[in-house]
């Protein structure tokens, strides 16, 4: 008997061959559904807060008002304890104390909240969005000083949500830049929140 022959016999007998698709193959690769970025106040504390994709195009509050030019990254923010309502009214927002911008009160929400999901083609003209990046820029721009906790939590299909939290003291005129990343790894997922250094100021010639 053939040496092939005879392995695919002892295979019918036993039922111990493997197989395409049997419970050895390794399991397919999760992905992200929607990365939720979230920002708290505590006390007086006021920031504008914009998320920057590869591209520079900005989502959040951008000092004195909202923006959206990133596809796929929703923002809302408010003033009222918890998380923010995509619902709120816009009588909610608080100002600002008026010494912190200049030229006057501006309505600085307490908490930001953005969401970075896939776009749909009609949306983005087939090309991807913020969430196949993989991550985005998060800066923060204080008006008023305090205390604020950043927190970034994944969704996903195939994992468990991963999650990362980390807080900061604001101080005005003293901008931060902060890294935010997601990504999936074999059996879940893992998100982050690092910040980055300042950027120098430019030197001037002596």
């Amino acid at each position: 008997m053939k040496p092939r022959l005879a392995w695919m016999l002892a295979c019918i007998l036993v039922n111990a061959c493997g197989s395409p698709g049997s419970s050895d193959a390794p399991a397919p690769a999760g992905r992200f559904s929607v990365v939720y970025v979230t920002l708290s106040s505590f006390g007086d504390a006021r920031v504008g807060a914009v998320l920057l994709d590869r591209k520079g195009r900005r989502t959040g509050y951008d000092v004195d008002r909202p923006i959206w030019q990133i596809p796929g990254c929703g923002y809302r923010g408010g003033s009222e304890d918890g998380i923010p309502d995509p619902n709120t009214p816009e009588d909610t927002i608080e100002q600002a104390p008026a010494d912190t911008v200049p030229g006057g009160p501006q309505p600085i929400p307490i908490f930001h909240a953005f969401d970075v999901f896939q776009p749909t083609p009609v949306d983005t003209a087939n090309l991807p969005g913020l969430l196949s990046e993989g991550g985005c820029e998060l800066r923060l721009d204080p008006v008023a000083a305090g205390h604020m906790t950043l927190a970034i939590v994944g969704i996903g299909v195939g994992f468990e949500q991963c999650q990362d939290t980390t807080s900061v003291n604001v101080t005005p005129e003293l901008p931060s830049r902060w890294r935010l990343s997601w990504k999936v790894r074999e059996g879940g997922c893992v998100v982050k929140i690092a910040r980055l250094p300042e950027k120098e100021p430019p030197r001037t010639a002596k």
